[in-house]
């Protein structure tokens, strides 16, 4: 993952990205683990977008500020 991170950090800006789906294997809707909640505020504004999508094409949608009510970010180092 922090490799992954690193290659993004590299070309992409926060507010580049409006809307991000997330689609698990398993049958029910899952959201983001903590570490991708990290790396989605830190790549996409707090009204952003967040698509849970399931197989049974359920679909729930969020705002970024709705999954991560509490980021961590510059104002915390």
């Amino acid at each position: 993952m922090q490799e992954r991170k690193a290659k993004l950090i590299d070309k992409y800006t926060k507010g580049d990205f409006k809307k991000i789906y997330v689609m698990v294997s398993g049958d029910k809707l899952s959201t983001p683990c903590f570490i991708c909640r990290q790396v989605i505020t830190e790549f996409f504004d707090k009204n952003s977008e967040v698509v849970l999508m399931g197989r049974n094409g359920e679909v729930k949608n969020y705002k970024v500020s709705d999954m991560c009510p509490y980021p961590f970010d510059s104002e915390d180092l």
